[in-house]
């Protein structure tokens, strides 16, 4: 939510449309092709991973088939050639030969050229077959008997073929042990050569003396019952055979190892061979062939035949959790196989397998897979394997008598599933590379759907543009207005509302023009005002003036008629003089009454004029609550408009606080007004009084004239009428102290009317300067 909103904020309307055009292509096409990729690299893996178990399981089987069949074709064989006639002719000839061979003339000799051989020449081949084990030769030589030392010398060490050939010798002398042999020997050898059996053995039921093998080891001439390989699975095969009543039975024992065979495992079947009355006179014994059981489960090392690939094995483990058959791994690759089982704490054989070339009953094999085949369970699972890699494997196991043997046929999961992960990455790849398709023709498509609506929407933009920061010209429309689609009618809203800003701009210039010319009379008629209150102000200065020379006259009077009792002489002319004054007193009271008279006129015009002017500030104040109704209008269009009547909105912002501004200063400018309106109330008021002491004072001048006059006639009187002309005197000086006073308090109201009139003047500039400001504004628009 929080990323939309980003967006929405951040991206222009282009992007914002090719990122939704992607968005809503790819999305989609996303989460199809995720489902696609999954549904189908799951059935996929599912079905490759069935055909890749059905197909071990097939290896499974036909692996079982051909080891349970290489058993049954040892089995029959080894029961055919039981009941040979020859067989059983040879081997009654062996036993009575055997038994029958002169030992007495040279048995130490014998024993000491055995030993000889024992010690030299299979002790170095045990010894290079086992480099790391230790061997003690002399101690089975030591556990044969004299018989068994005659036969092992006669057909062992003075063998003249080589050990390992020593099958070669047919007879070793003229004994009739040796007429049988020479009779028989070829015979058991051409069918050893030509089933590939590892030895062949005849062992006397009664001694348990093996009186007859093909390949002549160390076990030849030994007893099974008694010598030193008793214990042995030879000795078991033997046991488990002789006792046996049926012509039939055969016993198979398990591979471990052997010691004639230079410790290699060996595993033998038995078989008990019977003379014609039906009693057993010898047992058959075969030394199994690992090649034949190798051949088998490596399919002649062609894995990739059988479709094994190039990790798939089949192999056989015993009861023991060892190997019954060679690792895949051993014959390909012996160096990594060898790592491999150093990496495995389980596998202390190593060296061993190392030297033997081989894993035989050596390697150790404890998978849950090899448990449950040993267990009677056959199946299909995942499992790590004993190089330490998961493995697919099938499994089951093999019984043959008392024997019991997991197979196992698998091939590495990476292998296995290769097929499955080569589709998987196939369909990643083809998907990314459609995914890649639609992105880009969700490009082409939102830049051609871009195209059509951002280009309209640019010219609107631009516009808009240049009606804020350009030339402001509302007298051009918008094209878009033909269109018979959405973003006509918004062509059709645009135009319709600069028209009626162009409207309001043009209502608003005329009234700004109005309220300049106002502004400009508010401005001279103030100037008048205050050029007339100035005028006032210097003729109130002259009255006062003019005051106090009266007021001199006047104590100039009292201080004569002081002076009447003593200068009596100069009565008559003084008296003539004070006449005089008396006329001249009454000339400048006349000329202070006529002032004050001018000036209370003109206080009743400058009156007159505060109502005017206040009558035009009433104008004003109207002007301004019609640009603030206009311009608050206009705010509510530029809202309704949205983003792009931003720029209206800042203008009808201006334009209201200049209203307000207007407003603000009108009111000012009317408070001034009420003062000085006031203030010229007083002024009459005064004026008006002083014009009436002015008219008393004209009264008493004619009173001192009449008086002065009556001074001649009465001059002898002055002396007794002295007291009350100083009364008169004192009075008089006290009505012109008064009349001063008056003046001066004129004067001062004088000058705050000029004071309030400066103010005025004042407002009506700044009121002047907004209405100008106000037309500037205007004129940034072209209408």
């Amino acid at each position: 939510m929080a990323f939309s909103i980003a967006i929405g904020t951040v991206m222009k309307l282009k992007s914002k449309l090719i990122f939704q055009a992607i968005f809503l292509a790819l999305v989609p096409a996303l989460v199809t092709t995720l489902i696609i990729t999954l549904e189908a690299n799951q059935a996929s893996f599912d079905a490759l991973e069935n055909k890749t178990k059905e197909r071990l399981v097939s290896l499974r089987e036909l692996k079982k088939t051909q080891i349970e069949s290489y058993f049954d074709t040892i089995n029959s064989q080894i029961i055919s050639m039981s009941k040979n006639p020859a067989v059983i002719d040879a081997s009654s000839g062996f036993i009575s030969s055997y038994n029958q061979e002169n030992i007495a003339s040279n048995a130490t000799t014998n024993k000491s050229d055995l030993s000889l051989y024992y010690q030299s020449d299979f002790t170095q081949v045990f010894k290079n077959k086992n480099p790391n084990s230790k061997i003690n030769a002399d101690s089975k030589l030591s556990q044969l008997s004299d018989r068994s030392v005659h036969f092992q010398n006669k057909y062992i060490s003075s063998n003249q073929f080589p050990l390992g050939s020593k099958d070669q010798l047919n007879s070793a002398g003229n004994t009739p042990y040796d007429l049988t042999h020479e009779k028989y020997h070829s015979m058991f050898r051409d069918f050893l050569n030509l089933f590939g059996y590892y030895d062949i053995f005849i062992a006397d039921a009664d001694t348990g003396n093996i009186v007859y093998s093909v390949y002549k080891e160390l076990d030849f001439a030994t007893s099974l019952k008694q010598g030193p390989y008793s214990n042995s699975g030879i000795a078991d095969a033997f046991r488990q055979s002789v006792g046996s009543f049926d012509v039939n039975h055969t016993a198979l024992v398990d591979f471990k190892n052997y010691f004639p065979s230079y410790n290699f495992p060996a595993s033998f079947i038995s078989s008990p061979i019977k003379n014609e009355l039906g009693e057993t006179i010898a047992v058959l014994i075969y030394q199994m062939p690992i090649d034949g059981i190798n051949n088998t489960m490596t399919n002649k090392q062609k894995w990739q035949d059988v479709g094994l690939g190039l990790s798939g094995e089949t192999y056989l483990v015993g009861q023991d959790k060892l190997l019954r058959s060679e690792s895949r791994f051993l014959i390909q690759d012996k160096s990594n196989y060898i790592k491999a089982l150093k990496a495995s704490s389980q596998q202390p054989n190593i060296n061993k397998i190392q030297s033997n070339d081989s894993a035989i009953g050596l390697q150790f094999v404890n998978t849950s897979g090899v448990s449950q085949a040993l267990q009677g369970i056959e199946g299909v699972d995942i499992f790590i394997d004993y190089r330490n890699i998961p493995v697919l494997s099938a499994y089951t196991s093999i019984n043959f008598g008392q024997l019991k043997w997991a197979l196992m046929a698998e091939i590495d999961v990476d292998e296995a599933f290769a097929d499955a992960y080569k589709l998987s990455d196939d369909l990643f790849f083809y998907s990314v590379l459609c995914l890649i398709v639609i992105a880009i023709l969700s490009i082409l498509i939102g830049l051609y759907i871009t195209k059509i609506l951002v280009s309209p929407i640019n010219l609107l933009v631009d516009r808009i543009t240049d009606i804020s920061e350009g030339e402001g010209d509302l007298t051009a429309s918008l094209c878009l207005a033909e269109r018979k689609d959405e973003i006509g009618d918004v062509g059709k809203a645009f135009n319709k509302f600069v028209a009626h800003i162009r409207n309001v701009i043009i209502d608003i210039d005329k009234h700004a023009g109005q309220l300049a010319s106002a502004s400009e009379e508010l401005s001279c008629v103030t100037k008048e005002t205050n050029e007339i209150v100035t005028l006032q102000k210097y003729k109130t200065d002259q009255t006062s003036k003019s005051m106090v020379n009266f007021s001199s006259s006047i104590t100039e009077i009292a201080m004569n008629t002081e002076q009447t009792a003593s200068l009596t002489d100069r009565a008559n002319q003084e008296s003539i003089n004070g006449a005089q004054v008396a006329r001249d007193s009454q000339v400048a009271i006349n000329n202070l009454v006529g002032s004050v008279e001018r000036a209370s006129t003109e206080l009743k015009e400058l009156e007159v004029q505060i109502y005017d002017i206040s009558s035009i500030l009433g104008v004003i104040d109207s002007i301004a609550d019609q640009t603030n109704l206009l311009a608050l209008n206009a705010a509510i269009e530029a809202a309704r408009a949205g983003e792009s009547g931003r720029g209206f909105a800042v203008v009808a912002d201006e334009v209201r606080m200049l209203a307000g501004k207007t407003q603000q200063s009108t009111i000012e400018i009317q408070n001034k007004i009420s003062a000085l309106k006031k203030s010229s109330n007083s002024s009459v008021t005064a004026m008006n009084n002083a014009f009436q002491q002015a008219i008393d004072g004209i009264s008493l001048v004619k009173d001192t004239t009449s008086s002065l006059r009556l001074v001649t006639d009465l001059v002898s009187d002055v002396s007794t009428q002295n007291a009350g002309n100083a009364t008169v005197a004192s009075k008089q000086n006290a009505n012109v102290e008064e009349v001063h006073n008056n003046i001066i308090e004129i004067s001062r109201y004088t000058e705050n009317t000029a004071g309030a009139s400066l103010q005025t003047a004042q407002a009506s500039d700044e009121l002047a300067k907004l209405a100008i400001n106000m037309s500037s504004i205007v004129r940034q628009f072209k209408y």
